[in-house]
């Protein structure tokens, strides 16, 4: 498990390091299908990738940071000491921040899909406006020759 996500956490930040998640503004930009799916296929890959490693990390933590507490106030003998999961500091921060990973790039792929669906749209609309025009100039031709 631990080299799993490990070697997730490798991949997720050469990914981040390549290409990283598009802004906002980035996406809107985009004129063409083609970075839209590159930027979907990376930001999918590396959302996923992200949550092997915080699943990883969560199950590492849970095994090897649970740790037993005395509790004082406690009269039972089988209570006295109960397990407590006590993380340390940067354990903690590395999941706080993979959580916030994970949302940037569920917005990021919500903006891409949204963008990929009103280029769709756009392109249709100009297909179809264009398709009298042609239909028309075909007539002409026919029917100067």
């Amino acid at each position: 498990m631990y080299l799993r996500y490990k070697d997730a956490s490798k991949r997720a930040k050469e990914l981040k390091r390549t290409g990283g998640i598009p802004s906002k503004n980035e996406i809107d930009a985009f004129n063409k299908f083609g970075p839209i799916v590159r930027n979907l296929d990376h930001v999918r890959l590396y959302r996923e990738l992200v949550q092997i490693e915080k699943i990883g990390r969560d199950i590492h933590g849970r095994r090897f940071f649970l740790k037993r507490v005395f509790i004082p106030f406690s009269l039972s003998l089988n209570d006295w000491m109960k397990p407590f999961p006590v993380a340390d500091v940067p354990h903690r921060n590395r999941l706080k921040f993979l959580n916030e990973e994970i949302k940037r790039a569920s917005k990021a792929l919500l903006v891409l899909k949204d963008r990929a669906k009103t280029l769709r749209l756009a392109i249709s609309r100009r297909q179809r406006d264009s398709q009298p025009l042609r239909l028309l100039v075909v007539i002409r031709t026919v029917l100067a020759t």
